[in-house]
């Protein structure tokens, strides 16, 4: 009989790490997605401004000729 405590001692443990684990990798899927969509954005940011400088190079290219 003591043996079966230690058993089901051992499952609650490894039950416990395993929603430990899981809850860390929900976080770190979490970071990652922010991190991801705030490097997209920066793309999109910094290419909308080298399209906002061509414009205005063409107009002032346009405006002198």
């Amino acid at each position: 009989m003591g043996e079966d405590v230690g058993v089901k001692q051992d499952t609650s443990d490894e039950v416990g790490k395993g929603k430990e684990q899981i809850e860390e990798s929900r976080k770190r899927l979490g970071k990652l997605r922010s991190d991801g969509f705030e490097l997209v954005t920066n793309v999109r940011v910094a290419g909308d401004a080298r399209e906002m400088q061509h414009r205005i190079q063409d107009a002032e290219s346009t405006h002198t000729r």
